[in-house]
């Protein structure tokens, strides 16, 4: 199943809008029915969901071209209820360009609000939003708007990793203290304001402040892990740490020859190609449900994996490291210059290099002692 849906393209730029945003806006209009709103509010409800889904999205698209000014590839554009994120297929390069594209999208929603206060009539309580569902007219739609793309930037630079502030907070430090020692100590204040969050929403009872404290506290440790393994490998290619041991299987194999294939051995992940070129990754129980369903030969090429695109060798493991499916064993795709496929790699494959290159080490140090 696909975690994103494909929407359209800015500039080249994919934009994607997760799954459970879809879900985000049945519950709204679910919890809409069940209590009995009148048509018009439904409406303004869904008008406000579309408003904020387009402020975010211009939020993201402000870091994106931060990034393209600056070179940085991107790969895509994620929208989900919680937010947006862009995605790098390259990390910037100096603390000057992280600064940049971190401030880029609160820079854009403090525009946005800005360029509404001419429209919100006079005399009106910026942060009162008891009137603006009651009384419908345009200057409580500017005024919501207004109120929407302030939060978003205060709530975007507070600083803690992945929000913007973190990663401004790193690109700041980056020009005292060198690379690791600037994210320790970014990692170190996201981790305090994450508790400090948590803790304040324990005290009032309010159960936003929990979850979202709760959130940024998990993600500043996928933040740690990915940067960590980033840092340690800061000097390798995707060539230095690909595998070869990979299986292949032909688009237009015979059941009976796929089926061989499949019970030879213990791989979970095979590479599907036409002829010599790369067409994607298969999942074997995936393979395996398929051919028990269907009688005749099935396309193979329909139930690859989504969203796993192919990684050139030449890429650096910093890079690459944090778009790697979440599934540790999950094979992606390696290509060489001219897009033949030369290997695979994985999260597993990269720490397994890791734990052998430390090995390595220890036993080298051990040996002079």
């Amino acid at each position: 199943m696909k975690n994103s849906i494909n929407i359209f393209f800015i500039k080249g730029i994919q934009i994607k809008l997760h799954w459970t945003f879809l879900l985000f806006i049945a519950w709204v209009l679910f919890m809409q029915v069940i209590a009995r709103e009148p048509l018009h509010i439904a409406l303004v409800t869904m008008g406000e969901i579309l408003a904020v889904f387009m402020c975010v999205l211009l939020h993201e698209l402000g870091h994106a071209f931060a990034a393209i000014y600056y070179k940085i590839p991107i790969s895509e554009i994620r929208l989900l209820p919680i937010g947006g994120l862009t995605l790098f297929t390259k990390q910037p390069a100096n603390p000057t360009q992280e600064v940049v594209v971190s401030l880029a999208g609160p820079i854009v929603n403090l525009l946005i609000a800005l360029a509404m206060i001419p429209f919100i009539p006079a005399g009106t309580e910026y942060w009162n939003f008891s009137n603006m569902i009651s009384s419908i007219h345009a200057g409580n739609f500017f005024h919501f708007i207004y109120n929407i793309n302030v939060l978003l930037t205060l709530i975007n630079l507070l600083p803690i990793l992945p929000l913007d502030g973190g990663k401004l907070l790193k690109g700041l430090a980056g020009f005292i203290f060198k690379p690791y020692p600037a994210f320790r100590l970014t990692l170190t204040i996201s981790t305090a304001g994450s508790l400090l969050l948590t803790i304040a929403g324990l005290l009032t009872g309010n159960l936003l402040f929990i979850l979202y404290g709760c959130f940024l506290l998990f993600t500043s440790t996928i933040e740690k892990n990915n940067y960590t393994i980033s840092f340690l490998l800061k000097d390798e290619t995707v060539s230095d740490v690909l595998s070869q041991d990979y299986k292949t299987i032909d688009m237009h194999a015979a059941r009976e020859e796929v089926l061989a294939t499949i019970c030879s051995g213990n791989d979970r992940y095979y590479v599907l190609t036409d002829d010599t070129a790369l067409v994607g990754i298969l999942d074997k129980e995936t393979i395996l449900s398929k051919l028990l369903s269907e009688k005749k030969d099935m396309a193979l090429q329909d139930i690859i994996i989504p969203e796993l695109p192919a990684i050139s060798a030449d890429s650096r493991i910093m890079d690459v490291w944090a778009g790697l499916p979440g599934k540790a064993d999950l094979i992606v795709p390696v290509t060489s210059p001219a897009k033949k496929i030369i290997g695979v790699i994985s999260r597993d494959n990269i720490i397994g290099f890791l734990l052998n290159r430390m090995q390595a080490q220890h036993k080298k140090q051990w040996h002079w002692q």
